[in-house]
């Protein structure tokens, strides 16, 4: 549903542990930036036969409408080095880090994947609010 690389193959999500690691990261990277502000992050992600997705959302608790998701897909094979994997945590902190000191305005939404200086690396920023998109669709299955 949110992938890049179009499959049949039902995505593996990710563990509490994994979302659990990166959303301790970010948070904690950025709590002086976001402390005193209604936002927080929210963390999803897919494993693909071909491609490893991660959606990280600020969305601002007093409005669900107000809300930043940066998706980013890579290519399996980032998934096996510790070093690539850390290259995609960083990527993930510079993108909210140039959107946290411009106070979110400004902000180039980009509904096309678009590749990284790494090409093993593309991305793409929405206002969609993952979060609420996941409860949609998980009430959609029910009926």
């Amino acid at each position: 549903m949110f992938n890049k690389i179009p499959t049949d193959d039902k995505p593996q999500i990710f563990t509490k542990n994994i979302i659990d690691d990166i959303y301790i990261l970010l948070s904690e990277t950025f709590s002086s930036d976001i402390e005193n502000s209604p936002y927080q992050f929210f963390v999803y992600g897919e494993i693909f036969t071909k491609e490893l997705l991660i959606i990280v959302s600020l969305i601002n608790q007093e409005s669900d409408i107000d809300c930043i998701s940066c998706f980013l897909s890579c290519d399996q094979s980032l998934t096996k080095n510790k070093n690539d994997i850390d290259q995609v945590i960083n990527f993930y902190g510079k993108l909210f880090e140039d959107f946290i000191e411009t106070n979110f305005e400004n902000i180039e939404y980009m509904p096309e994947w678009t590749e990284s200086p790494d090409p093993r690396i593309s991305y793409r920023v929405s206002r969609e609010n993952i979060s609420l998109t996941l409860k949609a669709n998980k009430l959609l299955e029910q009926h």
